[in-house]
C-alpha cells in the first residue's frame, strides 16, 4: 500500500469492544488487542521481517442500556495498557471506529439507536471521557427517525455549539452514585458549560442537585450577565414516550424481538407503527425541539454560583455572556 500511497496512515480494522474480552479473542477467536502485539513484533507477511507499521489504533465500542460508563474507562485503559508495552506505541492516537448504544437493557438489538433521554445523558458522559482521554475521532450513526432528531442528537448539537472553543478546566465533587459531570469552554467571549446527570439504569430516574460555580475575572457585582440555557430530559426534546402512548392507544404493540425505544419505527412496531408515527409526526417534531431560554443574572466578584436541578438522565447547556461593558 505504501508503495502506491506513501502518505497513507495505517491502522487496524474493526477491532471490537476490548473490555473483558467482549467481542474479542475470548469470545470469537479474532484478533482483539493481540493485533497490537503482532504489529509490534510479529512476522510481516509482506516484508518477511518483524513488525508492521501502525500509525493509530482504533476499536469499535458498543454500549448497552444498563451498563455503566466506566466500561469505556476500562476499554481505554486496556488499549493504553497494551500499547504501552511497546515504546513506539506509547503515545499512539486512539480512535473509535464505530460507536452506538447497540442493545437495550434486555440484550435486544437496537438497530437505529435509543430514542430516549437515557441515550442523551449517556452521550454527554461519553463525550466527557472522549475529551479527557484525547480520543481523536468517534464515528457513530442513527441520529434521526424520519428526520426527527433523537435526544442524543440534540446533545451532539450542543457540543457542536461549543466547537472551536478553548477548553476550560472543570472540577467535580460528587457525593452520590450518579455519573454527573461538566464540559466547559470559552468561545468568542462567552462561557459554555454542558452539565449532565446519568445513571446506568433507566429506572429509577433520579434527579440531582448540582451546585455550579463558574470563575471568571471579568465578573463583578456591578455588571449583570446573560444566561442562556438549553435542556434535554424526559420532558424536553424527547418524543419516544408520546409515540409509545399513541401506539398503545391505537392497539399497536411492539414486535416480540424489538429493542425497547428502537429508533427504527418499522423494526419496533412494524407497518402499523409506521402509520401511527406518520399520522402524529408533526407532534413528535414539536416534542423534539429544544428551545433556548434567556435571563439576566447577577454575578459576584470573579464568580457565578447557582444551584441547578438536574432531572434524571438529563443534559443542560448553559451559555454565560458578559454585558457589553465587560
Amino acid at each position: 500500500m505504501t508503495n502506491l500511497l506513501p502518505g497513507a496512515r495505517i491502522g487496524p480494522g474493526n477491532i471490537l469492544n476490548p473490555r473483558d474480552g467482549q467481542f474479542g479473542t475470548a469470545t470469537r477467536q479474532i484478533w482483539g488487542l493481540d493485533i497490537i502485539d503482532h504489529a509490534a513484533c510479529g512476522m510481516n507477511a509482506v516484508t518477511g521481517g518483524r513488525g508492521t507499521r501502525m500509525d493509530w489504533f482504533s476499536c469499535s465500542w458498543y454500549a448497552r442500556v444498563g451498563r455503566p460508563l466506566s466500561d469505556f474507562d476500562e476499554a481505554v485503559a486496556l488499549m493504553r495498557g497494551r500499547l504501552a508495552r511497546y515504546p513506539q506505541y506509547r503515545d499512539m492516537p486512539l480512535m473509535i471506529g464505530e460507536f452506538t448504544v447497540l442493545h437495550d437493557e434486555h440484550g435486544r438489538r437496537l438497530w437505529a439507536g435509543d430514542t430516549t433521554e437515557w441515550a442523551a445523558s449517556f452521550y454527554a458522559g461519553l463525550a466527557d471521557r472522549v475529551y479527557r482521554y484525547g480520543i481523536r475521532q468517534v464515528y457513530e450513526w442513527a441520529q434521526t427517525t424520519e428526520g426527527i432528531l433523537h435526544p442524543r442528537t440534540q446533545v451532539i448539537a450542543m457540543l457542536d455549539r461549543m466547537a472551536d472553543g478553548t477548553r476550560l478546566a472543570t472540577e467535580i465533587h460528587a457525593q452520590s452514585d450518579a455519573d454527573c459531570g461538566a464540559i466547559a469552554c470559552r468561545k468568542e467571549g462567552d462561557l459554555y458549560i454542558l452539565l449532565y446527570n446519568h445513571r446506568a439504569r433507566r429506572r429509577p430516574s433520579v434527579p440531582e442537585r448540582v451546585r455550579l460555580t463558574v470563575r471568571d475575572r471579568r465578573m463583578s457585582p456591578e455588571h449583570a450577565w446573560t444566561l442562556a440555557e438549553r435542556r434535554v430530559d424526559a420532558a424536553h426534546g424527547t418524543w419516544a414516550y408520546a409515540f409509545a402512548a399513541d401506539c398503545r392507544a391505537a392497539g399497536v404493540k411492539p414486535l416480540t424481538q424489538a429493542g425497547r425505544y428502537e429508533g427504527g419505527v418499522s423494526l419496533l412496531y412494524g407497518p402499523p407503527g409506521v402509520a401511527v408515527f406518520r399520522k402524529n409526526k408533526e407532534k413528535y417534531q414539536h416534542l423534539a425541539r429544544v428551545d433556548e431560554t434567556t435571563e439576566t443574572v447577577r454575578v459576584g466578584a470573579g464568580r457565578f454560583d447557582r444551584d441547578v436541578e438536574m432531572a434524571g438522565h438529563s443534559v443542560r447547556l448553559l451559555r454565560l455572556t458578559p454585558s457589553p461593558k465587560e
